[in-house]
């Protein structure tokens, strides 16, 4: 579950207040996204907000920091193409399955290795 509300304050912090990320982001927006596109983002602002208040004041209230606070602690410093990383790696996957998620996997990615 420690896992899950990570997951959740990480999906928070991408698309918290999704319209002014978008146009931050994108000066050209009102031409780039059409007006039911931008409606559509705006939409999801009452969702956001009820995951927002259930990571900071309900049940997931402390789990979070403390599944980052053990995680960080027990894989420090992950850097591309490490033993360490494919530990961090490994742990996440079957921490994610251990809490129910689900079609948990990974992916084969190139990385170069540091020197």
């Amino acid at each position: 579950m420690r896992l899950f509300g990570l997951l959740i304050i990480l999906s928070i912090a991408c698309y918290s207040n999704c319209r002014a990320v978008v146009e931050k982001y994108d000066t050209n927006c009102q031409t780039t996204l059409s007006s039911d596109i931008l409606s559509a983002i705006d939409n999801y602002q009452p969702i956001v907000n009820r995951i927002i208040n259930e990571a900071v004041n309900g049940s997931f209230k402390g789990r979070t920091w403390e599944e980052l606070a053990t995680f960080v602690d027990e894989f420090g410093p992950r850097f591309t193409g490490t033993e360490t990383l494919e530990h961090a790696i490994d742990y996440v996957l079957d921490r994610s399955k251990k809490l129910g998620l689900e079609n948990v996997h990974g992916e084969k990615a190139p990385v170069p290795k540091w020197l």
